[in-house]
């Protein structure tokens, strides 16, 4: 994973997005860990997260945390918002899950653009 790490932050400066969503955690710590070099990172407050990830036979299952941070620093990437998906998009399999997650991750964004704190998710 760490072979192209200088092609990628190249990339990034060069598109200079703003908003990162990362698709799985190995690749959220890794760029993370990339950005620390040269940034610091600012985390919102979360309050209390219940995203709906599954009913069993078991009991309801939920995410309990979201991942988010702000690039802070001088370059081309700050003001960047970075938000790790609770759940990669090829494995959710249910529509009404993905809308759950895609509304929930908007909120996130929202809510740190806007700086309201802290940040609360109750999607069921």
């Amino acid at each position: 994973m760490r072979q192209g790490v200088d092609v990628v932050i190249q990339h990034l400066n060069t598109v200079k997005p703003r908003v990162i969503l990362t698709m799985e955690h190995r690749t959220h710590n890794l760029l993370t860990e990339i950005l620390l070099h040269q940034y610091e990172i600012r985390r919102p407050i979360f309050g209390d997260i219940r995203l709906l990830s599954m009913n069993t036979r078991k009991g309801t299952r939920y995410h309990r945390q979201v991942d988010a941070y702000t690039i802070v620093g001088k370059g081309l990437l700050n003001g960047c918002f970075v938000i790790r998906c609770p759940q990669h998009p090829a494995r959710i399999f249910n529509k009404d899950y993905a809308s759950r997650v895609a509304r929930a991750l908007r909120h996130v964004l929202v809510c740190m653009a806007t700086h309201m704190e802290p940040i609360t998710i109750n999607e069921q």
